[in-house]
């Protein structure tokens, strides 16, 4: 065999090696990879996320979820034992907009009534939960 042949030869080992090293350091080896991509250990799970997120002030009070209702209970003190808490399917008159924003109280005569807005629904449940007498302490569930 010549010289130029073995050269030949030692070349071509050299480029395979580097090309074959190449392609294990950069992760080009076409399997697939499967497991996790950052740092392992226990995940901190997602933060709760706000039901009352995107509501204004001025947003209907139709558009106030029981869920927000009853965080914004939460919120102000109260919980699940009161009187007030809206069950699933509550649609009183925290979630009532009968006249847009505007709030209209209930009266004998059967007029629609509600809050209207939410700003309306985040007084009238503060109320509850800092009001002494009786009723409000039961509404709001709190110990008396």
């Amino acid at each position: 065999m010549s010289k130029a042949a073995i050269i030949g030869i030692v070349v071509l080992l050299l480029v395979v090696i580097g090309v074959v090293m190449y392609f294990t350091m950069m992760g080009g080896d076409d399997e697939k990879k499967t497991g996790p991509t950052g740092p392992t250990g226990p995940s901190t799970p997602p933060a709760p996320t706000d039901p009352c997120a995107g509501l204004t002030d001025d947003s209907l009070a139709s558009s106030v979820s029981v869920e927000c209702l009853r965080k914004i209970l939460t919120d102000e003190g109260c919980t699940d034992q009161g009187t007030i808490w809206p069950a699933d399917d509550y649609n009183g008159w925290w979630r009532q907009s009968p006249r847009g924003t505007t709030t209209v109280y209930c009266d004998n005569q059967g007029t629609p009534c509600g809050a209207g807005n939410y700003a309306t629904v985040k007084s009238d449940i503060h109320a509850w939960a800092t009001m002494t007498d009786d009723i409000h302490v039961a509404g709001c569930g709190r110990a008396t």
